[in-house]
């Protein structure tokens, strides 16, 4: 449950998840943008960029041309300062994933997003998701698995997920009550009802069940790695084109 927009949850509290991301998903895969089964994009969209934590490491000896979705005009800033620095052509849009698709017709060669869908509402990503299907052959997420749960009351649930949080947070050492308290405290609360949700996490099969839906022929999952939330998954999926 990282990040708004710098790794997981894209929230109001960005600069909250931003501290959680950069503790808590360290590195993200820095093939993809480079790399991803033999292919080199030419031209590669990145939805949710963030800061670039999880897209920079990968533009190091291929560099595609970039556009990058953010809504965060700070988090936006960094990337492209670091893009202009590299001299890596690239394209900005100061907007959420939904505003993006809802506009843009352009096709690319490889769609990537970590740890940004997971905020956005069931309708929303099924949307976002067909979109990206239809403006690109290849699409590489990554995000958690996070299964479902009956009643986030059960004792069971409710003691794992008090221990998964007390680990998380001895990690944020002097970002603690920051990330506490602006980033982790209104997710969790989101879960209990007790406040508006501000991410809705799936299970990686759930993910592949929209994949599909949104007209993705191809699947493949791996794990990447395990966090103290949950662990992380890389999906690549291809359209029939692929």
């Amino acid at each position: 449950m990282p990040r708004a927009s710098t790794t997981p949850p894209r929230h109001s509290g960005r600069s909250s998840a931003a501290a959680a991301t950069s503790a808590s998903t360290r590195p993200p895969p820095a093939r993809c943008a480079s790399s991803t089964g033999g292919h080199r994009p030419q031209r590669l969209l990145d939805i949710g960029t963030g800061d670039g934590m999880a897209l920079l490491p990968a533009l190091t000896e291929h560099h595609p041309a970039v556009g990058v979705v953010e809504p965060s005009a700070a988090l936006l800033a960094e990337t492209t300062a670091e893009l202009t620095r590299r001299g890596i052509p690239h394209l900005a849009w100061p907007c959420t994933a939904q505003e993006f698709t809802a506009t843009h017709t352009r096709r690319w060669d490889l769609v990537q997003s970590t740890f940004a869908l997971q905020s956005l509402p069931e309708a929303d990503k099924a949307r976002v998701l067909r979109w990206i299907a239809a403006h690109t052959d290849r699409f590489v997420l990554v995000e958690f698995d996070v299964p479902e749960v009956a009643s986030v009351r059960e004792p069971a649930w409710f003691r794992d997920c008090l221990a998964r949080l007390e680990r998380g947070l001895r990690e944020y050492d002097d970002d603690r009550d920051l990330v506490g308290a602006g980033f982790i405290l209104p997710v969790i609360l989101g879960k209990f009802g007790t406040a508006a949700p501000t991410n809705y996490e799936l299970a990686i099969d759930a993910w592949e069940a929209l994949l599909r839906e949104a007209g993705f022929a191809g699947i493949a999952t791996r794990r990447l790695a395990d966090y103290w939330w949950r662990p992380a998954f890389l999906v690549e999926a291809v359209t029939g084109a692929g």
